[in-house]
């Protein structure tokens, strides 16, 4: 179960593939490329967070994210979902409706869990249905006190 809160603090800048604009390789893991299919749909990526914290002694507390997502490929102002799986806790929706990209995801997390992955689901005006889901491995979570 995964609290949600709003806080300000370091961004952590995410794009679909992982990487933080500018830069290659991913924040804290490695990914692949995404790939699409024949409707031009993304198909997703697969991406390992790094989820090791330098000092598990002091992982009681708080721990939270604050990244940025970039725009997800095929995005065209569509309604999106967006979840968050934090490595080992399980997925949680985190907003569901018509957002701007980039979206800021800043919610709490499970105690000592340092990384999680991002989904965009790119929505169906008419119907609500899912017609793409595009990952954004490397989220990291960080401890507030």
């Amino acid at each position: 179960f995964i609290t949600l809160l709003c806080t300000m603090r370091l961004q952590n800048t995410v794009g679909a593939d992982g990487t933080a604009p500018g830069q290659s390789g991913t924040a804290g893991g490695t990914a692949t490329g995404q790939s699409g299919t024949a409707d031009g749909s993304a198909t997703g990526q697969s991406g390992i967070a790094d989820g090791t914290p330098a000092d598990t002694a002091g992982a009681a507390g708080a721990w939270r994210c604050d990244a940025s997502l970039e725009t997800p490929v095929g995005y065209a102002d569509q309604p999106v979902r967006i979840t968050l799986l934090q490595d080992g806790v399980g997925e949680t929706t985190v907003f569901e409706g018509t957002t701007a990209f980039p979206y800021r995801l800043q919610v709490d997390g499970a105690a000592g869990v340092t990384g999680g992955t991002a989904y965009v689901y790119l929505l169906d005006p008419v119907t609500g249905e899912a017609t793409s889901k595009i990952e954004y491995p490397g989220i990291a979570f960080y401890q507030v006190n």
